[in-house]
């Protein structure tokens, strides 16, 4: 919610939780924040205060008031990516094919690094694993979509296939050996 006062933005968080209780709904107190670049005036929903914050995460994106915000959000980005790597590092840094590092870094740990930005550097794409750079499509739809692989393996109907433990097990099985890393 936006509001140019604290009054304001009071009022429209009790109106929120009013028209939440009337079908059931609570709001989380705990887990409500407000961020403002004006004065902090305390503001309550149900007695209880709202703590304010100096920057959050909003749909996976660092977002604050600070002049340095850009330079935040690249460094955190790069820190969950190293982070995802070393979740892999038994993958990447062993015995396996560079086509299968390739997918696990363009599945995992490049999405983490460039998640809702349009274009990534290949210098840092080199440095992560020293693989050669993607290809890319900047803009529109990607060029293969992880479902194209499953639609391969187990036909249009996978979704129906995949309903079934059994079917889907054996699926699973062939694309792990066959659909991903040829």
């Amino acid at each position: 919610m936006f509001s140019e006062t604290a009054t304001g933005l009071e009022q429209m968080f009790q109106n929120l939780a009013s028209e939440s209780n009337k079908i059931g709904l609570e709001m989380n107190t705990s887990k409500t924040k407000i961020m403002t670049n004006s004065i902090e005036t305390p503001i309550s929903i149900e007695g209880q205060n709202i703590e304010y914050v100096k920057e959050y995460i909003y749909l996976g994106k660092l977002t604050s008031f600070h002049s340095n915000r850009n330079e935040n959000e690249v460094d955190r980005r790069v820190n969950l990516a190293w982070r995802k790597y070393w979740a892999q590092k038994e993958i990447l840094k062993g015995d396996y094919s560079l086509k299968m590092k390739k997918i696990i870094m363009d599945s995992c740990i490049l999405p983490t690094l460039t998640y809702s930005s349009t274009k990534i550097k290949d210098g840092l794409h080199k440095q992560l694993i020293g693989l050669v750079p993607l290809e890319k499509d900047i803009g529109g739809r990607q060029k293969k979509r992880w479902a194209d692989d499953i639609v391969k393996i187990a036909g249009k109907n996978w979704t129906t296939t995949a309903q079934n433990r059994h079917n889907w097990k054996k699926m699973e099985e062939a694309f792990t050996r066959t659909g991903a890393i040829q």
